[in-house]
Parts: structure tokens; sequence; C-alpha cells
């Protein structure tokens, strides 16, 4: 397979699994609870919640990509503002993998900026922030309980 077949075939890969995320995300009811939402999916509860009583790190994630795919955006940072970033980011590798495929992008465009992002950047501030948001829901949960 040549190079440029087999760029063709991952950016058309991308945007079917972007799809697949935001199609499945848009087929859940969002949990009015702002979380256990996944649950919809046949997992169990949030063992942290049931446990400790305190959410754990991803706790409303699933129910903030629902809500983003009904473009309630409020609602989704609410349900958990890490789960509205990956959402959002899904939505912009589908855009970006469609540029790449058929739009104003070459493909080569598009794996010349993938390889030069600051993903461990990103990574970095992204769980930085994600274990920010987790200590305020542990400190918001443990101080309206008490």
């Amino acid at each position: 397979m040549s190079e440029a077949a087999r760029r063709r075939w991952v950016l058309a890969g991308a945007i079917l699994a972007s799809l697949a995320v935001i199609g499945a995300a848009r087929a859940l009811d969002p949990d009015p609870r702002g979380y256990g939402t996944h649950e919809s999916l046949g997992l169990p509860p949030c063992g942290m919640m049931l446990v400790a009583g305190i959410p754990c790190p991803s706790c409303g994630m699933t129910t903030a990509f629902a809500h983003a795919s009904r473009l309630q955006i409020e609602e989704s940072l609410q349900a958990h503002p890490c789960g509205f970033l990956m959402f959002a980011s899904v939505l912009v590798v589908g855009v970006v993998a469609m540029a790449g495929l058929v739009g104003p992008l070459s493909p080569e465009q598009v794996e010349s900026w993938v390889i030069r992002f600051p993903w461990w950047k990103v990574g970095i501030g992204f769980f930085a922030f994600l274990f920010l948001i987790w200590g305020y829901r542990i400190a918001k949960t443990l101080l309206l309980t008490a």
C-alpha cells in the first residue's frame, strides 16, 4: 500500500471513530444526577461513590459527552469540564481528518501537524486539570455532607 493510501485510510478511520463516539454519546440519555450515564451501557455504578461517597476522577464524563452531543454546553461543563474537553477533541479530530481527506488540507499536512503537535504538554495539562477538578469535587462533596 502506498504512503498516500495509508494516510487516506488513517484519516477515514479517524472520521469513523469520531462519528462512532459522537453517535454513541448522542444515543445515551444524560443522567439527571450529573453522573451515572455509563450505567445505561450496562456498566456498574462508580465504586468510589458507592464505597466512599465521593466521586472518582471520571465521574460525570459520560454524562458530559451525552450533553455535549446535544449541544448542551453548560450542562456538559457542569457534569465534567474534562469530559466536555474530550468531546470537543473528538469533534476536532473528526473535522481535521475530514479536512485532510476531502477538504482544503492534504493528508500530508494533517500528518505533519499531528507529528508536530505537543501531545505531552497537552496531556500533562489535561491531567493536571482533571485532578484539580477532582479535588474541587471531593471538597464540594465533603462540605455538602458535613
